[in-house]
């Protein structure tokens, strides 16, 4: 009985040190396609964009208080790559008290303007499971919604042994970190996990912060000036 208690103490104290360090997931995307009908030069235009994802990964950093997600730059002009960019954007993206914060991009407004908060989606827990990477995943799902009619599924597979409530693309709030995430058609698959990694998460505490709902309020208004010019 002392052993066991003994044990007890040290795996905790190792769990502690763990959740205190940098813990880096690398994730790689692929897009579903669609049920629509494509014509021939649609479905080869999906194919390439598909084929060029396979050459980015795409990096879950996480510590105790605070996650971050990116893609890894590359450096290559191809077309294709640069339209399997634009598929998850090229700006990072936080998870910080449980909410998401996505800094804007720079189509409407300068770069860093704002950083939009989001909530999480409100999940649904399955008892299905799947081995994922050697470790036991749930099933969640959810139906997530930025704008009026705009409402897409999101399936999630997330390991309780990886105690945090992170996950890829900003995406969190279960009892693990999510290993796949099926976000729409958009799919992100965690190819490999690593403990105590090197690497500062700095949340950007100097741009202004609004909801998402304030932000497309900015976005409507613009695209009205614009026409009325």
């Amino acid at each position: 009985m002392k052993t066991q208690k003994i044990l007890i103490i040290i795996n905790l104290i190792v769990a502690n040190l763990i959740v205190g360090q940098t813990t880096k997931i690398t994730y790689k995307l692929n897009l579903l396609k669609p049920e629509t009908n494509k014509t021939i030069q649609q479905e080869e235009e999906f194919n390439k964009i598909n084929l060029a994802l396979s050459n980015i990964t795409y990096e879950l950093y996480i510590n105790k208080q605070i996650a971050l997600f990116q893609m890894n730059e590359i450096m290559n002009d191809n077309e294709f790559i640069e339209r399997a960019k634009i598929e998850t954007g090229i700006e990072p993206y936080f998870i910080k008290e449980n909410t998401k914060y996505t800094i804007n991009d720079e189509v409407f407004f300068p770069k860093n303007s704002y950083l939009i908060k989001e909530e999480m989606p409100k999940w649904t827990l399955l008892d299905e499971t799947k081995t994922i990477n050697g470790m036991i995943c749930y099933k969640a799902i959810s139906n997530y919604s930025t704008r009026p009619n705009n409402s897409f599924p999101i399936v999630a597979w997330y390991c309780p042994s990886l105690s945090s409530n992170f996950g890829p693309y900003g995406i969190g709030g279960l009892p693990g970190t999510i290993l796949i995430l099926q976000y729409g058609y958009k799919v992100f698959t965690a190819t490999s996990i690593k403990h105590n990694v090197s690497k500062l998460i700095e949340f950007p505490n100097n741009i202004e912060i609004i909801t998402m709902e304030k932000y497309i309020e900015k976005l409507n208004k613009l695209e009205e000036e614009m026409f009325q010019e």
